[in-house]
């Protein structure tokens, strides 16, 4: 199943990088602001779920996160 096709991921889903570089980066949650899946390459925006005052965003293809364990 190609990502744009998996209706599973949904916007305000908490989700993590699926393929995380270290540790520390294998703790980062996200929500998920965008997705658009009406592309060739399928990208979400993601933010990170942080006590920061400007939270920072990012895209992502939605290949590169999956959702959060609970």
């Amino acid at each position: 199943m190609r990502a744009r096709d998996n209706p599973a991921m949904q916007v305000n889903d908490v989700v993590r990088y699926s393929r995380p570089q270290n540790e520390e980066e294998g703790k980062f949650r996200f929500r998920v602001l965008e997705i658009h899946r009406d592309v060739e390459n399928p990208r979400a925006h993601i933010q990170l779920i942080c006590d920061w005052r400007i939270k920072p965003v990012e895209v992502v293809a939605i290949t590169d996160i999956e959702p959060a364990a609970s």
